[in-house]
């Protein structure tokens, strides 16, 4: 059974290798693991030196291999479309519609919508044992989640139905004086641009089978991430600041009927023999910060990962291994 792993967190906390981190990990294990960003600002790819599309991406990091994809928006709507459409007449015809056109590149919470029909497609396959979504800092991975919700509550196309009513009405007037040179219908056209009004209530009549699917989708992926096989993680590091930013995600994830099942905890000082005296200082703030964590019923997850600071900074994909032997996820 496949299991999601969400990864949220502020910007600058390393969640973007973290996630790497962890399908690494899972992979190691023989298991299939694919790992999808929809971090519109591309720091998977930027960060790790991968070329990576819209389409599944083998990555192999010393003999570990996991698949990977950057979700391109438009593209993503474009697949949506034709697979959703009832031909390919139809689905040719919503993508050549200025107002799809508009609307897949530049609608407030696209990437979020879409991605979110990306993730349902991968676990609906079963293709895969882990499935490790890196997520946009902050309130725009909250956006992610709350798109489900959206699509299981647009019942029955009813807004369609509003808009197309007086067209239909009205379309009549338009056949009873086509004999007419200039006629009526010519008039009212000129008017009140009802030209415009025909082509947009043709594309929502062209478009209401792929709405329809949305919302079927957006009610089973409520289902789904409500479900024990999917997992929150926050990742954070041990700052006040930080640590602020990840209580507030788990407040906003409880008000969705979401839990945290893992608070990762970044670039903590790693474990020696002994400590230069600025080490210690920073050693008993981070002690101080998990103890807080600890004693906060409201916010203590499942587990508690720490993860050690690199020796350098992460700059290429095979800087993790050495990294991912002095890692437990299993903690």
């Amino acid at each position: 059974m496949t299991e999601l792993i969400f990864l949220l967190g502020s910007g600058g906390v390393g969640k973007t290798s973290t996630s790497v981190l962890l399908s690494l990990h899972h992979a190691s294990k023989k298991n299939k693991v694919v790992l999808i960003s929809i971090d519109p600002a591309k720091r998977l790819a930027d960060s790790m030196g991968l070329t990576l599309g819209n389409n599944l991406t083998a990555v192999n990091i010393n003999n570990i291999s996991f698949d990977a994809m950057m979700l391109d928006q438009k593209l993503a709507f474009d697949e949506s479309v034709l697979k959703f459409s009832k031909n390919k007449k139809t689905a040719q015809k919503i993508i050549d519609h200025p107002f799809y056109q508009h609307t897949s590149k530049n609608l407030a919470g696209i990437s979020e919508f879409m991605a979110m029909n990306k993730v349902y497609e991968l676990y609906q396959s079963s293709a895969y044992d882990y499935i490790i979504v890196d997520t946009p800092p902050d309130i725009h991975a909250l956006d992610f989640f709350a798109k489900p919700k959206l699509l299981a509550d647009f019942q029955d196309l009813k807004i369609i139905k509003w808009i197309s009513t007086p067209f239909k009405l009205i379309k009549g007037l338009k056949l009873n004086s086509k004999k007419e040179k200039g006629g009526f219908w010519s008039s009212l056209t000129n008017l009140v641009g009802i030209s415009a009004y025909e082509s947009f209530v043709d594309f929502l009549d062209a478009s209401k089978d792929v709405i329809q699917s949305m919302n079927i989708n957006g009610q089973e992926i409520l289902s789904i991430f409500s479900s024990e096989k999917t997992k929150f993680a926050i990742v954070t590091r041990p700052n006040h600041s930080s640590m602020r930013s990840s209580l507030y995600l788990t407040e906003k994830l409880k008000e969705l009927s979401y839990s945290t099942d893992f608070l990762i905890i970044n670039r903590v000082i790693p474990t020696q023999n002994s400590y230069t005296p600025k080490e210690s200082v920073r050693l008993e703030g981070e002690k101080r910060i998990l103890d807080k964590i600890q004693r906060n019923k409201n916010f203590l997850p499942s587990k508690i990962i720490k993860i050690e600071e690199h020796h350098k900074n992460i700059e290429k994909l095979e800087d993790l291994v050495d990294l991912l032997q002095k890692t437990s996820f299993e903690k």
